[in-house]
């Protein structure tokens, strides 16, 4: 990759950031982005149930009496993305729902004056562009298990480019925007086993100091179009050029995410999928067995390493809560312990293998095969190439409505099934009205009382 290839990458890229206009989005590309919108905005209203959620609160209460711009987005996407109901685009590894709809949302209620529905929808497409490309010019789906946060790591970026988008900076300050969030972008993890997690934390300062970037490129600071290049040198990892500049204003990577049907992880949702389809309905004190085959990438980080004596964790005690009390699997709040039955239930499931097939399908389809077993010998096997609600089993507006209802209603929150159809029937037409500012309500809509 030469320095000059990679100066043409960026500037390409911010020149189609500019050039985005949501009158010549294809139609499908506006349909989809408003239904990225309301699946979004359903997680966002869902989170603010948790106590995540309130320990941003109270950071930002200690930080000031007026919540500024900045406190806005920490608040909003730590809320979206620790429910684990965000969207996702597995090519990336990238949960890119969860910081570009907050983001906009954010903005369009502080300038309500300037952002109409269309400019809303054009910076959602926008900030997909850019999330999204930049998680699969640095595999992300094989560097999340090296180390790397993939949301973290482009996170900056795309809030960058969001509100370069809605501040109508021309290309060369998109470039200085996009260039100096690159040089902020880092790999933390943010796992803790003291207090609250700072995981959520580490993800919304990093979508703010975004915000901040875009602002700085507007008061004249300016960025170096080689950054790409230190932006993969500080990662430690390999650069694609290719996935900046292949197919830029063709191909919109807004059409490439999967929707998460309920709160699980992508990694063992496949593995989830199928063990809620196999056919037979028995009671969980009549299983043998259950046996998980998924790709070998997957593996490791969906066993998990449960400590001697613990209760099991991961996908072990969402295959016994899908079977025993399935609608937990909509609560965000993840509330109490597994029960005795369930606890039985998990120890079941044998050490999970890998399998050749499904590894060489990865990453464009995460797969799993489940195999149970049931007392007295019978087994059933079945076989998930792409998890309910993948950008090839894609929800439309009547999937998503339950899938939010149920969240609403399992999470706790008063009124939530008519809310649910508020948002829905204000994402449905989203744009379609000339200069209309439905999206400037978003932020209080999903905002807690």
């Amino acid at each position: 990759m030469t320095v000059a290839a990679t100066r043409s990458a960026l500037a390409d890229l911010a020149e189609a950031v500019v050039r985005i206009d949501y009158t010549t989005l294809p139609a499908d590309v506006r349909a989809e982005a408003r239904r990225r919108v309301y699946d979004s905005l359903g997680s966002l209203r869902a989170g603010q149930a948790t106590e995540d959620t309130a320990a941003i609160r109270r950071l930002n209460a200690r930080l000031g009496a007026s919540p500024s711009i900045e406190d806005r987005l920490r608040l909003a996407v730590c809320a979206t993305r620790m429910t684990e109901c965000d969207d996702i685009n597995v090519i990336g590894n990238v949960t890119a729902g969860s910081v570009v709809v907050p983001v906009a949302a954010v903005l369009a209620d502080a300038w309500r004056d300037r952002v109409d529905d269309g400019a809303f929808l054009a910076a959602v497409v926008a900030g997909y562009e850019v999330m999204v490309r930049l998680a699969i010019a640095t595999d992300g789906a094989h560097e999340l298990y090296k180390g790397l946060w993939p949301t973290v790591s482009t996170g900056t970026v795309a809030s960058a480019a969001i509100t370069a988008k809605l501040l109508g900076l021309d290309a060369e300050r998109t470039i200085n925007a996009l260039s100096i969030a690159l040089l902020r972008e880092t790999r933390p993890g943010g796992m803790s086993k003291r207090g609250v997690t700072p995981r959520w934390l580490l993800l919304g300062q990093a979508v703010a100091d975004g915000y901040v970037c875009a602002q700085a490129a507007a008061a004249g600071f300016g960025g170096d179009l080689g950054t790409f290049a230190e932006y993969a040198k500080n990662l430690g990892v390999p650069f694609d050029e290719s996935a900046i500049t292949g197919d830029l204003g063709t191909g919109w990577r807004t059409l490439d995410m999967d929707t998460k049907p309920f709160v699980a992880g992508k990694q063992g949702l496949a593995a989830l999928d199928a063990f809620m389809k196999t056919p037979s309905r028995g009671p969980p004190e009549e299983i043998e067995t259950i046996e998980i085959w998924i790709a070998e990438q997957l593996r490791s980080w969906v066993e998990g390493r449960t400590p001697p004596g613990a209760p099991p964790a991961g996908v072990r005690a969402q295959l016994a809560i899908a079977k025993c009390r399935p609608e937990r699997l909509y609560d965000v709040r993840r509330p109490g312990p597994l029960t005795e039955a369930e606890v039985a239930l998990a120890r079941k499931v044998a050490p999970l293998m890998s399998d050749p097939e499904l590894t060489a399908a990865f990453p464009a389809h995460w797969c799993a095969r489940v195999r149970t077993t049931w007392k007295g010998g019978a087994s059933e096997i079945v076989e998930i190439r792409d998890a309910v609600g993948s950008s090839y089993r894609r929800f439309d507006w009547p999937e998503l409505r339950a899938k939010q209802g149920r969240i609403f209603a399992e999470s706790g929150i008063v009124h939530g099934a008519a809310l649910a159809d508020r948002l829905r029937d204000a994402c449905a037409t989203l744009g379609e009205a000339t200069e209309a500012r439905v999206a400037a309500g978003f932020l209080g809509m999903t905002t807690s009382a």
